[in-house]
């Protein structure tokens, strides 16, 4: 049997290996470093962006015919790639907001992953688990957005170029929440282009290549950052 690629997949397929690339990079930058705490931002977003760009080219491959698109594979990407792009940046917020609550964040954190993997488990539809798991989604995208509102505005954390960040959280918001509409009308890479140069700006953003480190430590905690 031939595959037909047509452009707009393989522009979806690009655009995530172009998310994916970017979260290895961000990654790779946090292995570097000379002292890595677990704390980190480019170790949260690494993570993210890595597994945003796999589940964009899931979606290509299922568009093409490649992998089937089925109630089994919908509650996996769910389980695996969604909450993988997700839950690392709920951890990144709980961290920035609340470090005098840290005794509290595995319990919080095992609450929040018992709510995802059973609205993804038993969710009896595609619908409902999606009415169910979007909430969350929006609530850690708009405080992604926020908190680097706040920085950009108040020159807190120099280490990152939060306008860039803002603006990556954005973008990203218009993809992934653009892409039921943009299916309507055959146009889902477009939502996938634009998450691609959201998480792009975000990568440019923590890296920071401007910054110049005179004689500090190439890595703090979030906690610093904030206090």
């Amino acid at each position: 049997m031939q595959l037909v690629v047509e452009p707009s997949y393989l522009a979806s397929i690009i655009a995530g290996a172009i998310a994916s690339v970017s979260g290895i990079y961000l990654l790779n930058l946090w292995r570097t470093q000379e002292k890595r705490l677990p704390t980190d931002l480019p170790l949260f977003f690494g993570i993210s962006f890595t597994i945003i760009g796999i589940n964009v080219i899931m979606m290509a491959f299922m568009n093409i015919g490649v992998i089937p698109d089925t109630m089994p594979v919908f509650r996996f990407r769910t389980l695996f790639l969604v909450s993988g792009s997700v839950l690392p940046l709920f951890v990144a917020i709980f961290h920035i907001w609340f470090p005098r609550y840290k005794r509290y964040f595995k319990r919080v954190f095992a609450l929040i992953v018992a709510y995802w993997a059973l609205s993804a488990l038993l969710g009896s539809t595609e619908e409902i688990i999606m009415l169910l798991l979007v909430p969350p989604m929006i609530f850690v995208i708009f405080a992604v957005v926020v908190t680097f509102i706040i920085t950009w505005k108040t020159g807190r954390l120099r280490e990152v170029r939060s306008e860039l960040i803002v603006f990556s959280g954005i973008l990203i918001s218009i993809g992934q929440v653009g892409k039921i509409t943009l299916a309507a009308v055959g146009m889902v890479f477009v939502a996938d282009i634009l998450t691609a140069v959201g998480i792009i700006l975000g990568a440019i953003g923590l890296a920071n290549p401007w910054y110049r480190r005179k004689g500090k430590k190439q890595t703090e905690s979030i906690q610093s950052y904030m206090s």
